[in-house]
């Protein structure tokens, strides 16, 4: 025989390949449990709530700031914030008919602009349990906000 082994040296080798297959596969596992504990996984989506008495006074803020359009309304601009307000609410209560966007202002001497977005009942009235504020971006009416060069609709 070429390959003669002695049955000892056979056992330690069996017995070394156990313990080395066994603290790989610990390694590994650990390893996955490791990214998996300690991985960030995004928070779900809160929207911001804001009380109906300080929504109210940021939409004042912003008719004596802004004031009242003379043209008529034309169109609306929301930005991405106040969808994915809108989308958690909906997702979250099926029985809301609609909304409505409120223009505001959180600070009078900065003209921050803000959203103030509102559940509506099936009779179109506020509900004041469910009023959030988002980041104003790109939110406002049309004319003004979509009179822009890109704004083919607009006339």
């Amino acid at each position: 025989m070429l390959f003669h082994q002695n049955p000892e040296i056979m056992k330690a080798n069996r017995n070394l390949l156990c313990i080395t297959s066994f603290l790989i596969g610990a390694g590994i596992g650990i390893g996955i449990f490791a990214l998996v504990a300690f991985s960030s996984v995004a928070p779900p989506y809160r929207p911001q709530t804001i009380e109906p008495t300080i929504a109210s006074q940021y939409t004042k803020n912003y008719i004596d700031a802004i004031g009242i359009p003379k043209e008529k309304l034309r169109a609306f601009t929301l930005d991405t914030a106040q969808v994915a307000v809108m989308k958690y609410l909906m997702d979250n209560d099926k029985t809301i008919p609609g909304f409505r966007i409120y223009l505001a202002i959180k600070d009078s001497k900065t003209l921050e602009k803000v959203g103030i977005i509102v559940a509506i009942d099936r009779i179109e009235n506020d509900v004041l349990s469910a009023v959030y504020q988002t980041s104003g971006g790109h939110l406002g009416p049309c004319p003004n906000v979509c009179d822009r060069i890109g704004s083919t609709l607009s006339h």
